[in-house]
Order: C-alpha cells, then structure tokens, then sequence
C-alpha cells in the first residue's frame, strides 16, 4: 500500500510540472511547426518567457525553443528544479 501511495503522489507531481504548457503540438495551433506570439497567448508564462526562449529571434518558437521555455518556466516556478542550460544569446 505505502509503495501504491508513493507512486501515486510521484505520479501527481510529474503531472503537475507536465500540466504547466501543453506539449509543442497542442500549442502549435495552425500546424505550421512552430510557435508564434500569438499561439503563445494561450500561456500567460510563455508570453513571459518568448523573448528569451526565441533564441534566433525569428519571432517563433521551435521544438527546441519551445522545451527551453518550459523548462525556464518550470524553474522559475520551482527554483529547487534544475535551471536549463544557457544556450548563447539570452534576454
């Protein structure tokens, strides 16, 4: 029973920290295969981070761009998980 309970709240938590942005596909509305401002919207915390994540500056986010992002997010919202790695150019 203790080992059910156990799994069931490492379950609910790793929910929780998924539940934070959909995944890259949900959140590519038109299917264009990327993420624009627009389509960001939808995540008060992506609209923070975009400029940081968007690191060609194109004005999108890629499937790269995007994980970065919700891993910044993730750090920001619990500072004991790992901050993603610098990648070059960052706001």
């Amino acid at each position: 029973m203790k080992k059910f309970y156990l799994a069931a709240m490492a379950s609910a938590v790793f929910l929780t920290a998924c539940a934070t942005l959909s995944a890259f596909g949900s959140a590519d509305a038109d299917g264009d295969g990327r993420i624009s401002r627009d389509e960001a919207v939808k995540s008060t915390d992506l609209t923070d981070v975009f400029s940081s994540a968007d690191a060609d500056q194109d004005g999108y986010l890629n499937s790269a761009e995007y994980d970065w992002a919700r891993d910044r997010i993730q750090g920001l919202k619990d500072p004991q998980h790992d901050a993603p790695a610098s990648r070059g150019h960052r706001h």
